[in-house]
């Protein structure tokens, strides 16, 4: 099985998830430093909705 196999989802607006939502950071960070995967089945929501102020 491929890491494409392992595709996550995000809920989210936009074409990128980096720096949207801290579930996908800390996903991506593990990822890179160790090559673990999240669990399969794991959806990440963003911090904050598209209009909200930044923080």
């Amino acid at each position: 099985m491929g890491v494409s196999d392992y595709a996550r989802r995000a809920d989210g607006v936009g074409h990128g998830a980096r720096g949207h939502s801290a579930c996908i950071d800390g996903a991506l960070n593990v990822y890179s430093s160790d090559g673990a995967l999240p669990a399969e089945g794991t959806v990440c929501e963003p911090d904050r909705g598209p209009f909200d102020p930044m923080p």
